[in-house]
């Protein structure tokens, strides 16, 4: 995850083993250190980006705060990208807040 994810989310992910991206690492780089069948990009819209090559699978989790302008999925211009809807999943109903998870194709 980038640095600002990392330090709004950090302390709600325990046990779970976190790297922290810098704007200078290379994606492909970081992703050949990780030694585990599938990982995770959280991150935001400039992380996104970065990595949006290498997804496989988005799982989307919007959330009924919003923050300032809010946050962008993906920052800049990536490849177009066919979804295909695998699931959507309760997170905190009383909330509204739902995980919808798609399939890159």
């Amino acid at each position: 995850m980038g640095s600002n994810t990392f330090n709004c989310i950090n302390s709600e992910l325990k046990n779970r083993e976190i790297i922290v991206v810098h704007r200078d690492d290379s994606p492909q780089k970081t992703l050949d250190k990780i030694d585990k069948e599938k990982c995770f990009i959280a991150g935001g819209g400039k992380t996104n980006m970065r990595f949006a090559s290498y997804l496989t699978h988005l799982y989307i989790t919007p959330h009924p705060n919003v923050f300032g302008s809010g946050v962008r999925l993906f920052s800049g211009t990536i490849k177009e990208m066919n979804l295909v809807f695998k699931a959507v999943l309760p997170v905190d109903k009383i909330n509204g807040i739902f995980q919808f998870q798609y399939r890159v194709n």
